[in-house]
């Protein structure tokens, strides 16, 4: 949703201010054969109980559930665009994991761990 705000005023012909988070994801969606120099971030917060983040890049996908007390999935979409097979508890692919939950932090709004 952070997003949505940028696209709409972008849209619509006027301008985001300069304190609001996101951005128009505009070009992307006007140009298919664009990219983007940032993952797509999810974040799922049913209650403190009930809380998943996932965090999408050209090549994976790694969603974290309940801080990882419910578990951890990494997808390489180079291989595997279905995501049938969960690399996560592969020891080969903790490095990806700890990467890609580094990138997440950022936009994690209650500043914990997604995994």
């Amino acid at each position: 949703m952070f997003n949505m705000y940028p696209i709409i005023l972008d849209y619509t012909g006027n301008e985001a201010p300069e304190h609001l988070d996101g951005r128009s994801l505009r070009p992307l969606l006007s140009d298919p054969s664009s990219t983007s120099d940032k993952p797509a971030i999810s974040q799922v917060f049913h209650s403190p109980n009930a809380q998943v983040f996932s965090i999408c890049t050209p090549s994976c996908r790694c969603t974290g559930w309940m801080h990882e007390k419910a578990g951890v999935e990494l997808y390489d979409h180079k291989t595997d665009l279905d995501e049938v097979m969960n690399l996560a508890n592969d020891p080969r692919h903790a490095e990806t994991v700890r990467q890609l939950n580094a990138k997440l932090k950022p936009y994690n709004i209650l500043q914990k761990s997604c995994w």
